[in-house]
């Protein structure tokens, strides 16, 4: 099927074709942030704390202001520097020294960044497929090694995402919000990741586990999530079924896939069909289109 380069094809929820095609600059605006987050989360690693307790429950880094040099400097496909993002700031204190080393074991990369924005974000970003690591290939296969997860101390990056990092990541926003409480007011959760990334956040969204502040009432849940060229597989039935009707409501899933990219087409996913009602197909002909036009 014939794509114009500057033309998306969106299927919404629910739908089982196509609208007509619209300009990406328009989903650029929406999705541009979250597709430099997909791709900064390949650039770097993690670095040990050297704050206090108390100093890591505020802290953040950002990252250098934009400028068109910049921008002109590291939008391309070749470079391995980060890309400027104006107004978002990493956490330094996560992921802790326990779940890090557990993280390490399967192959795990995650980052949290947040945004000074009304109302303020959150943003979970997954590191995705890495061609020679093995770890990678084991949890993009985890329909057909399902029957590992039945052994004892059994773990991939799915299952640290379900038991560790999905509790992590709500702790230390308990942790932030009680030491600056105007700060995070009506905050947002969002995930975004690429390939095996986009599979994990949308994971994290389905299985975030109940946590509480100090006054009683539930932390909030993923709100959105952006899943670029994502894999097919979501850990949608590795959820228990009570958490996971919960943590859909009101949920909204972008899924972006290049044109002609094989992981768009689904026909025999039983996962995406069951979770179908909350999520939004967008082909671009060219992904990298969203950095060059925003």
């Amino acid at each position: 099927m014939f794509q114009d380069r500057n033309d998306v094809l969106i299927r919404e929820p629910g739908n089982r074709t196509y609208n007509s095609p619209v300009s990406i600059s328009e989903s650029a605006k929406e999705l541009w942030e979250y597709a430099v987050l997909s791709e900064n989360v390949y650039t770097d690693g993690w670095k040990d704390p050297s704050l206090t307790p108390r100093e890591q429950a505020l802290s953040t880094t950002r990252l250098p202001d934009p400028s068109e040099k910049a921008y002109s400097k590291v939008c391309v496909p070749t470079d391995s520097e980060r890309l400027p993002l104006p107004g978002w700031r990493i956490w330094e204190d996560f992921p802790s020294k326990p779940l890090r080393e557990q993280a390490r074991e399967v192959g795990l990369y995650m980052e949290v960044w947040e945004k000074d924005a009304s109302p303020p974000v959150v943003a979970v970003a997954f590191r995705g497929t890495e061609f020679f690591s093995w770890r990678d290939w084991l949890s993009n296969f985890r329909w057909f090694t399902w029957l590992a997860r039945f052994v004892p101390m059994y773990k991939d990056q799915y299952s640290v995402v379900a038991q560790e990092a999905g509790k992590e990541v709500l702790e230390n926003l308990k942790k932030r919000i009680e030491n600056g409480r105007d700060r995070y007011k009506d905050v947002r959760i969002v995930t975004t990741g690429h390939s095996l990334g986009g599979g994990l956040a949308q994971f994290l969204a389905y299985s975030l586990p109940i946590v509480k502040s100090s006054d009683d009432t539930v932390l909030p849940r993923v709100s959105s999530v952006h899943a670029f060229d994502p894999s097919p597989v979501t850990g949608w039935f590795s959820v228990k079924s009570d958490l996971r009707t919960m943590n859909v409501k009101g949920l909204e899933i972008d899924r972006i896939f290049e044109h002609g990219e094989i992981p768009g087409v689904h026909p025999f996913d039983p996962e995406l069909r069951e979770s179908s009602d909350s999520q939004r197909s967008r082909h671009p002909r060219n992904a990298l289109q969203f950095c060059r036009v925003s």
